[in-house]
């Protein structure tokens, strides 16, 4: 069982707690971190799940990831100027001698474009996702314009013909 917290020094965090966002900032696998911590293998994903959404756990991994920025000097801005350094250093031609001769020039395409990807995702130029319709909302759209157009048009073939557009649009 995990000591508790000593609230009387202000702590929030008992000790495998701490343990645990310790480790989880080395592959941020919220399972093997809470494993390396000590708790057990069985219900290792169910807790490293729950610690992650734990306020003060929050916290205190928050801190340690700036921590450990602050150690190592590598920040986002540090990363963001690498890639650009790697996709410069790619994009540029430099002659390759084969078999002694002079002439090919080289050129590595995919660690420009890995590079240049990477900043794209980092600049949200190009973002993963899938796009939710509210279908319910749509459906009763169609139906208030069926309802204005029974009520305002008044020729019947006029309002039976704007009535199976709208149906068909609607798939109906």
């Amino acid at each position: 069982m995990a000591k508790r917290a000593d609230k009387s020094r202000g702590e929030t965090l008992n000790a495998q707690q701490r343990q645990f966002c310790v480790e989880y900032v080395v592959d941020f696998n919220a399972t093997q971190a809470a494993i390396r911590a000590g708790y057990s293998a069985k219900t290792a994903g169910q807790q490293g799940h729950a610690l992650l959404k734990n306020p003060h756990v929050q916290t205190y991994l928050t801190a340690v990831i700036n921590k450990r920025a602050q150690r190592t000097e590598i920040t986002a801005d540090w990363v963001l100027s690498s890639l650009v350094d790697v996709a410069n250093r790619c994009k540029q031609a430099e002659p390759a001698y084969v078999d002694g001769a002079e002439g090919i020039w080289k050129f590595d395409s995919s660690g420009a474009n890995r590079s240049l990807e990477l900043i794209g995702k980092h600049l949200r130029m190009w973002v993963d996702r899938s796009e939710v319709v509210d279908v319910t909302s749509a459906k009763q759209f169609a139906e208030n314009v069926l309802k204005i157009v029974m009520d305002e048009v008044h020729d019947p073939k006029t309002r039976d013909a704007i009535v199976a557009r709208v149906e068909a649009l609607c798939g109906a």
